[in-house]
């Protein structure tokens, strides 16, 4: 390729036997070989015949000069230049027969230099112009002979500058014979070349759209981890540009939240270690602060210190948000939030077990709201919802934390008080007992509160039934069926002020149960 991208073909005049991988340092080498001849001749024989001090001077400025060029041939500048390369052959041939024209005698060793420089012409300018160099070159070697053959003159003899010629001929037809083919082999290369660098730069950017079209966050980073290229998706899902992810390696991390950062910090290493490939899913901040879930995969590429990862970044939050909503509707109500009959049964078994464990008590209240199918039949179901959900804030407000309420459907809740302390006689619960009792009637006012509903005060009532374990009952379904029992007392017994407190003697047969038929 010449100087500033100009490419050259094997046709006449193409280039040299280095014209296609841009460099001419090794004529700026050859150059000062010249020169050193130069100056060894005269320095070999200072004192040579008939040889006046300015030629010795002029002999050895030439020298001199050549030395620098090479020397200014092999910088970076000129070594990748053709023109150069062409303009310093010219000052070679200049300099040589410049030099026999000053000493043409017989014996001087310059007479052997002519024969590199018309090499050089058919390397550096290929067959057809290395040979019309040949022929300027002759032309000036004849004319130094020529002068030197006058009457008194030392000239060589013509068997030896005849066989210098044909010498130079031939290594110049050889030297741009190989400069073609090699500058032929060149081309090729050089095409070939082209071509895979088209198509790799074409594959490069189908796989860049593909990747970039893509709603998933691509990259690559080094064997350590520290980001090389982030696709520009990353702005849209965390607000970082690109740039800033690739600049600072520490900011993945510092965007990791820290409950998550040391469990994928200890992934990441265990995959780098083993080779294999890193999946995790956790969380990042976003530079406006909201959290989103991630999955990652990457697959470490390469072996040594050419491995790269190249992964993606996929955003999960709203799958972990549906799991998160389908695990949490698993054990709580949709419409109040609060924990529903599967999670009552298991928090009601630890308690209990705790409770075996410990000799404590465990009271079980349930709760059924009055006057509740009026509001749904006279204001819609969307009233009744309402009420349900003020109802259920309102009992959850007047128990501890560690109680538990939960609505088993309709309009009934049931109430857990895990971990009371027995009375003081052997056996006794009545201080339980006391503490449940106080609880209810908490509820009983904090539900007969009026609730606002489309513009209107809508009032309930609710009747509660309490059992006790172990004074009534020793297991959860038994808990939960006499407090039950004790709910429709309460709702048959209106002087009991809403509550009823089941008695651990058993209920003579015969006692009626449940009432059929539906509930106010």
């Amino acid at each position: 390729m010449r100087a500033g991208g100009e490419s050259r073909g094997p046709h006449r005049g193409a280039g040299s036997l280095l014209a296609f991988s841009g460099e001419w340092g090794w004529a700026g080498l050859l150059r000062i070989g010249l020169a050193l001849t130069l100056a060894g001749t005269v320095l070999a024989d200072p004192g040579g015949p008939a040889r006046p001090l300015p030629v010795l001077v002029t002999v050895l400025a030439v020298a001199g000069a050549l030395v620098v060029l090479g020397v200014a041939h092999l910088t970076p500048q000129l070594r990748s230049s053709r023109p150069a390369a062409v303009g310093l052959l010219a000052v070679d041939a200049v300099a040589v027969l410049g030099a026999l024209a000053l000493d043409p005698s017989p014996h001087a060793s310059v007479h052997g230099l002519v024969v590199v420089v018309q090499a050089e012409a058919g390397v550096v300018l290929g067959l057809a112009e290395g040979v019309l160099a040949w022929l300027l070159v002759t032309g000036g070697y004849l004319a130094a002979v020529g002068a030197a053959d006058a009457p008194g003159g030392p000239g060589p003899p013509l068997l030896a500058v005849l066989l210098r010629v044909g010498l130079g001929l031939l290594l110049c037809l050889l030297g741009g014979a190989l400069s073609e083919v090699l500058s032929g082999e060149w081309v090729r290369r050089f095409a070939d070349q082209e071509r895979e660098l088209r198509a790799a730069r074409e594959v490069a950017v189908r796989y860049r759209r593909l990747v970039e079209g893509t709603p998933n966050v691509s990259y690559t980073a080094d064997a350590e981890g520290r980001p090389t290229y982030v696709s520009p998706q990353l702005e849209g899902l965390l607000g970082y540009a690109p740039e800033e992810w690739v600049a600072d390696p520490s900011l993945w991390s510092r965007a990791i939240l820290p409950e998550d950062r040391a469990a994928v910090a200890e992934d990441r290493a265990r995959a780098r270690r083993a080779g294999r490939a890193f999946r995790a899913e956790y969380r990042l901040q976003a530079r406006d602060g909201r959290i989103l879930w991630v999955r990652e995969e990457a697959t470490l590429v390469g072996r040594g210190r050419s491995r790269t990862w190249h992964g993606i970044l996929a955003d999960i939050t709203d799958r972990k948000r549906s799991e998160e909503r389908a695990a949490f509707l698993a054990y709580h109500d949709a419409l109040t939030g609060l924990p529903n009959r599967r999670m009552l049964e298991e928090v009601l078994e630890l308690a209990l077990a705790r409770a075996r464990r410990s000799g404590l008590v465990v009271a079980v209240l349930y709760v059924d709201l009055d006057r509740f199918k009026e509001v749904n039949d006279e204001l819609g179901h969307g009233a009744g919802d309402q009420v349900l959900r003020a109802v259920a804030r309102r009992m959850r407000s007047r128990v501890r934390d560690t109680d538990v309420v939960a609505r088993l459907g309709g309009d009934e809740f049931v109430v857990v008080l895990a971990d009371l302390p027995p009375g003081p006689g052997p056996g006794s619960s009545a201080e339980a007992q006391g503490v449940a009792e106080a609880v209810a009637r908490r509820v009983l006012q904090a539900v007969a509160r009026p609730v606002e509903v489309a513009g209107r005060s809508v009032r309930v009532g609710a009747s509660i039934g309490v059992s006790l374990y172990p004074d009534v009952a020793r297991d959860a379904r038994g808990l939960l069926r006499e407090a039950d029992e004790a709910m429709y007392r309460s709702k048959r017994e209106p002087e009991r002020g809403g509550v009823v407190v089941a008695c651990p003697r058993r209920r003579p047969a015969g006692q009626p149960g449940r009432p059929g038929g539906g509930r106010g």
